[in-house]
């Protein structure tokens, strides 16, 4: 009997698959916490510009995406650190720019370009590629600790050591850069108010007066819904809260 041909997946389709799913449920959550023709159509222009901006950098030769990561991500950086001086300051954090009534994070924009312009960086042969590859990840680090957005911080942290690894980046170097790390974050810590009281509220399980906007919302939507929430149509985490 002949064997069974094995199954070939088309390279990128799992990640489509899930990509696919993760935006029908964003929009159902989005849809169904404002029902109405508003939220509707802009979901759905979301969507289609997220949907063509894909499609752009899929057919766009990867070889050319390489070629710019270094300089794309060196702009990046720029647009960071002048949100983080001009940006407008919401609940505390000064990580939008707001133009012509449209308001966007950069921090959000500047993951992929991040990733990407390290891994080209630290996977050069030329050690000074690699040392521009460190400078440009505790620039980026420096960036988004002065909004301050510790979440988004900690997304940069672990994508910049996870491609220094992958890259084979050489131990004594990585830990090298942990303890740089580990001492700017100590240094930020007990100079920044904001930090401590995020700190002091996690360990003690109190809400501070002070408390951060998000750790807020999310002890309301918990109280309300339960770790099974109270479904679509009454679900507190996407109304608002969440």
């Amino acid at each position: 009997m002949d064997k069974l041909q094995p199954t070939v997946i088309p390279p990128g389709a799992t990640l489509a698959a899930v990509t696919a799913v993760a935006v029908v449920w964003g929009a159902l959550a989005a849809v169904t916490a404002h029902p109405g023709a508003e939220v509707f159509v802009h979901t759905a222009v979301a969507v289609c510009i997220a949907g063509l901006l894909a499609a752009i950098v899929a057919f766009v030769d990867f070889e050319i995406w390489r070629r710019i990561a270094p300089a794309a991500g060196v702009i990046m950086l720029a647009v960071l650190l002048a949100v983080a001086v001009w940006g407008i300051e919401i609940n505390g954090m000064r990580g939008w720019f707001k133009w012509y009534g449209v308001t966007f994070q950069p921090s959000e924009i500047a993951k992929p370009f991040f990733g990407l312009a390290l891994s080209v960086l630290f996977l050069s042969r030329e050690k000074k590629h690699r040392q521009a590859g460190l400078l440009m990840g505790g620039g980026y680090f420096a960036a988004v600790a002065m909004e301050p957005d510790f979440g988004t911080l900690t997304i940069f942290i672990a994508g910049g050591f996870f491609s220094a690894f992958l890259a084979g980046m050489s131990f004594r170097h990585l830990v090298i850069a942990w303890i740089i790390t580990l001492a700017g974050a100590a240094c930020y810590v007990f100079t920044a108010r904001y930090a401590v009281l995020r700190i002091c509220e996690y360990f003690s399980g109190a809400s501070l007066a002070e408390s951060p906007w998000h750790w807020r919302q999310m002890q309301i939507a918990a109280a309300r819904g339960g770790w099974g929430g109270t479904g679509s149509g009454g679900a507190w985490w996407s109304s608002e809260f969440l």
